[in-house]
C-alpha cells in the first residue's frame, strides 16, 4: 500500500474519501435516475406535453450555474487551501435541498423546480472538490487504482440508497399506498443517507494543500481567465477536457435518459425499471474497480480509449435489440464502460493537472462534464422531437459524442502531458508562470510587438532596423505573449503562404515555455486557415528547439541579416 499512496496517507483516509462517491452516488441514482426523475413528469407536473422539458431544462439550469462557479471556487479553494470547508457546505446543501423535495407534491411545480436545481449544484460542485484530493492521497502511477475504488464503492452507495428506497416502495405500495405518498419519503432516505455515509468523509479527510501566496493578490475571475491562459501551455489536459465533453455527452444522456429508452421502446414498467438501474450499478462496480487497476497496467489513454469502443458496441446493440434480451446485455455493457469511464477520467486529470492548481483544473474538469450534461440529454431530446418520437434513432445520433471523443482521444499523450504538468509547477516555483498568447494585427499592436523585437533582433541580435520592419508586417496575423501584467514578453506572425517569422521572447522568459505557446498558436492558426504545410526561418542555434516540436530541416544553411539561418518545415495532419 506504501507504494500506491503518497507519504503521510493512510489506508483509512484513502477509505474515508472513498465513502463520499457511496455517499453521493444515491443522489444520482435515486433523484436523477431512477424515482423522482418519472415522478416529476407524471405526478408533480401532471404528465404534461411539456414535462419532460421542464425536466430537462431544470437540470440544464443547474449544470450551467456549475459551469460557471466551478472554475472560479476551485481558484478559491487552490488561493486559501479549504477544500474541506467548502465540500462540508456542498454537502449539507445538497442534504437540505433534497429533503426539500418532499415537500414537492403533485401541482408543487415551482418548488420543485427550485430544490432540484439547487440540490444537483450543490451535488456537482462537490463532486469537483471531492475529486481534488485525489492527487494528494495516490501517486502518479496509482490514480486510476485509488479513482476506481472510490467509484466502485460510489455504485455500491447507489445500491443501498437504490435498494432501501425499493424496499420502502415495495412495503408502501402493499399498504395501498400511491406515489404522492411514498416518493417524497424515497427523497428522506437519501438524504439521510448521504448525510450519514459522508460524516467518515467530513471527519478524516485531511486539507494537505497550503495556500497559494500568488493567488491571494489577484481576484477569484483573474485566477480563472489564468487558469484557462495556462492550457496553452497544458495541451495534453486541454485536448483531454474537449475529449471529456464529447464522450460524457454520451454518458450523461445514458444516466439522465435510460429508463425512459427502457419505457418506451421495450415498455418496462416502473418494477422492472428499478431492477435495471439496479443491475447497471452493480456492473458499473465492477466496471470503475476493475478497470482502475487495468488503467495502471495498461495506460490512461489505452484504459480510456478501451471504454469509449465498449460504449460505441453497447449503443450499437441498444439501437438494433429486438428484444429485452439483448437489451439486458446492452445495459450490463453500459454499466462496465461507465464505471471505468467516470473512473478513468478523473484520474487522467489528476494526472495531467499540475500539482499546485488541482483544485482549479478540477474545476474546468467539473465544468466539462456539466458541459456535457447539458449537451448530452438534450441532443437526445432534440433528436427525438426532430425523428417525431424514434428513440433508437435517437440514440444512435447521441451515441456519435463517443465516436468523436474517441478520435479526440488520438491526440492525447499522458506520459507527455504529465512532463508538461510537472514542468508547469516547475516554473510557477520560479514566481513567472503566467502569460497568455492573444492573435492580434498590426494596426491595433504594432507598438507593443515592436518592444519586443526592438529588444531581440536589433538590439540584442543587431539586425539593421531597416531590415526588421518589413510590407508583411501590415498583412500578417501576429501572436502577442504577454505577462500578468500585460507587458509584452514574445511574439511571432503567420503570413499568407504559411510561413512563421519573426519568433522572439524576451531573455527573462526564455525557458518557460513562451516560444512552444507561440508557436503552437501560430500552427493552429494555420490549420484554421487551410494550410498543409508551415515553413519557416530558423537560426540555426534554434534549429533544434524547431526540430522538436516537428519541423524538419530543408536544405544547407544559410545567411540572413548576418546570423546563420536554415530553412523548415512541417506538415499539418
Amino acid at each position: 500500500m506504501a507504494t500506491i499512496l503518497q507519504p503521510g496517507v493512510r489506508k483509512r483516509e484513502v477509505w474515508a474519501w472513498a465513502m463520499y462517491d457511496f455517499a453521493n452516488s444515491g443522489y444520482t441514482t435515486v433523484v436523477i435516475t431512477a424515482v423522482f426523475s418519472a415522478y416529476f413528469v407524471a405526478a408533480v407536473a401532471g404528465d404534461a406535453a411539456w414535462a419532460t422539458l421542464a425536466w430537462t431544462l431544470a437540470l440544464s439550469v443547474s449544470y450551467a450555474l456549475v459551469m460557471l462557479t466551478a472554475p472560479l471556487i476551485g481558484a478559491w479553494a487552490d488561493s486559501h487551501a479549504c477544500k474541506k470547508k467548502l465540500l462540508w457546505l456542498t454537502t449539507l446543501g445538497c442534504v437540505a435541498f433534497t429533503t426539500l423535495l418532499y415537500f414537492a407534491a403533485p401541482g408543487a411545480l415551482v418548488l420543485a423546480i427550485a430544490a432540484l436545481v439547487l440540490s444537483n449544484y450543490f451535488f456537482g460542485t462537490g463532486e469537483n472538490l471531492i475529486a481534488a484530493f485525489l492527487p494528494e492521497l495516490a501517486r502518479p502511477r496509482a490514480l486510476g487504482r485509488v479513482s476506481g475504488w472510490g467509484w466502485s464503492l460510489g455504485y455500491v452507495g447507489g445500491l443501498v440508497s437504490l435498494g432501501a428506497s425499493l424496499a420502502y416502495i415495495s412495503w408502501a405500495q402493499a399498504q395501498g399506498q400511491r406515489a404522492a405518498d411514498f416518493v417524497p419519503v424515497t427523497m428522506l432516505i437519501t438524504a439521510a443517507i448521504f448525510l450519514l455515509a459522508s460524516l467518515p468523509t467530513l471527519l478524516m479527510l485531511r486539507e494537505r494543500a497550503t495556500p497559494q501566496p500568488d493567488h491571494t493578490a489577484r481576484s477569484a475571475w483573474a485566477q480563472v481567465r489564468h487558469t484557462l491562459g495556462h492550457l496553452e501551455r497544458l495541451p495534453d489536459l486541454k485536448r483531454f477536457l474537449i475529449c471529456t465533453v464529447l464522450y460524457q455527452a454520451g454518458t450523461q444522456a445514458v444516466i439522465t435518459l435510460a429508463a425512459i429508452y427502457a419505457s418506451q421502446v421495450f415498455h418496462f414498467d416502473t418494477q422492472r425499471t428499478i431492477m435495471l438501474v439496479l443491475v447497471v450499478n452493480i456492473t458499473a462496480a465492477l466496471g470503475a474497480f476493475i478497470f482502475g487497476h487495468v488503467q495502471d497496467r495498461i495506460g490512461h489513454v489505452r484504459s480510456i480509449a478501451l471504454t469509449l469502443t465498449g460504449w460505441i458496441v453497447m449503443v450499437l446493440m441498444a439501437w438494433a435489440a429486438s428484444d429485452e434480451r439483448m437489451f439486458w446485455v446492452a445495459a450490463n455493457l453500459a454499466g462496465l464502460c461507465m464505471g471505468a469511464s467516470q473512473s478513468a477520467g478523473r484520474a487522467m486529470v489528476g494526472l495531467l493537472a499540475p500539482p499546485a492548481q488541482q483544485a482549479e483544473f478540477f474545476g474546468l474538469w467539473g465544468l466539462a462534464v456539466k458541459l456535457a450534461s447539458i449537451i448530452g440529454p438534450l441532443t437526445y431530446g432534440l433528436a427525438s422531437w426532430l425523428t417525431q418520437g424514434d428513440h433508437r434513432q435517437s440514440l444512435l445520433i447521441t451515441g456519435s459524442y463517443f465516436v468523436a471523443g474517441l478520435w479526440v482521444l488520438r491526440g492525447v499523450q499522458a506520459a507527455r502531458g504529465h512532463r508538461a504538468a510537472r514542468r508547469f509547477a516547475r516554473i510557477t516555483n520560479r514566481g513567472m508562470t503566467a502569460f497568455r498568447i492573444e492573435a492580434t494585427d498590426w494596426a491595433r499592436d504594432a507598438a507593443r510587438l515592436g518592444v519586443v523585437r526592438r529588444a531581440v533582433f536589433i538590439d540584442e541580435q543587431g539586425v539593421p532596423e531597416e531590415l526588421e520592419w518589413d510590407e508583411h508586417d501590415a498583412v500578417a496575423v501576429h501572436f502577442l505573449a504577454m505577462a500578468d501584467d500585460g507587458t509584452p514578453i514574445g511574439c511571432a506572425r503567420l503570413l499568407s503562404d504559411g510561413h512563421v517569422g519573426r519568433m522572439a521572447v524576451l531573455p527573462a522568459w526564455r525557458g518557460r515555455g513562451v516560444g512552444r505557446a507561440l508557436l503552437a498558436a501560430a500552427t493552429r492558426a494555420a490549420k484554421v486557415r487551410g494550410h498543409t504545410r508551415i515553413r519557416l526561418s530558423a537560426q540555426t542555434h534554434a534549429a533544434a528547439f524547431y526540430a522538436h516540436a516537428g519541423f524538419a530541416a530543408v536544405g544547407d544553411a544559410y545567411e540572413e541579416a548576418g546570423i546563420p539561418h536554415i530553412a523548415m518545415q512541417k506538415n499539418l495532419g
